[in-house]
């Protein structure tokens, strides 16, 4: 079975697959304001991929402010700040396919790593063929004063 399958038989966004663990989304919970820095490493050429955000408040990058959006590879710079008032953020990788955007299904899933202090590696698999990584993110949260 696929991490998708097994999140749906397992009633989970969490499963051990082949000694990784893969995630469907990741949810933070931000204590204070923040300022969400997400640095794109790697995007596969195969199809469009994307960083989808939800919060529970408002998130702001630039002059755009919505509780959900994506950071698509192609037309997203490779580093964004995105301002984040306290409250839950989930985020999850999507992609575009046959004109419509997919997420959770197939080979996908994201796997973490710790980083160095306040960063971590997001590694996401869109849903074709094995999992690989099709879209790789730097995320960092940092406190931040917010007007």
């Amino acid at each position: 079975m696929t991490a998708a399958e097994r999140w749906i038989d397992e009633h989970t966004d969490v499963v051990d697959d082949d000694g990784d663990t893969v995630h469907a989304a990741v949810t933070v919970d931000l204590n204070v304001d923040s300022i969400v820095t997400v640095r794109r490493i790697h995007a596969s050429d195969e199809r469009p991929q994307g960083l989808a955000l939800d919060a529970d408040q408002p998130l702001m990058v630039g002059d755009v402010t919505n509780t959900r959006m994506v950071l698509w590879n192609h037309s997203a710079p490779d580093e964004v700040e995105i301002v984040a008032r306290a409250g839950r953020l989930t985020l999850w990788n999507v992609w575009e396919a046959d004109g419509a955007v997919h997420a959770w299904v197939g080979a996908a899933g994201m796997l973490l790593d710790e980083a160095a202090g306040d960063t971590t590696r997001l590694r996401a698999s869109d849903g074709f063929g094995d999992r690989t990584i099709d879209l790789e993110v730097e995320i960092r949260i940092r406190a931040a004063c917010v007007p």
